[in-house]
């Protein structure tokens, strides 16, 4: 009897968990995904394109921008961490436009 009583328990838990599932519209999920074509090859990206991306990344600014271009005159990116050597690039602004950079080695 006791086994009746838990399979009879066990059945309207799947019918109940069952019946409140509704089917997911993937079209009305809105998620926030990094634009693609706004990543930049920190040795080969122009000024102008990092001003233009300005209004489109969080921290990155035209100083921050100029800065990027001017460090590169004079040293090569190796990895996407030295832009922590760039002036006006700390840790939160870092934290913030990393996403947006790669250098060529860093891409999988």
């Amino acid at each position: 009897m006791e086994s009746r009583a838990l399979i009879g328990a066990i059945l309207s838990l799947t019918l109940i968990t069952g019946a409140c599932r509704e089917p997911v519209n993937q079209a009305n999920i809105a998620v926030k995904l990094p634009d693609a074509y706004l990543r930049f090859d920190l040795n080969k990206v122009c000024l102008e394109e990092l001003l233009e991306a300005r209004s489109k990344i969080d921290g990155l600014t035209e100083d921050v921008a100029r800065n990027i271009t001017k460090f590169r005159e004079r040293f090569v990116f190796r990895r996407v961490e030295d832009l922590l050597a760039v002036d006006r690039i700390g840790e939160k602004t870092f934290l913030k436009i990393r996403r947006h950079f790669y250098v060529k080695s860093d891409l999988p």
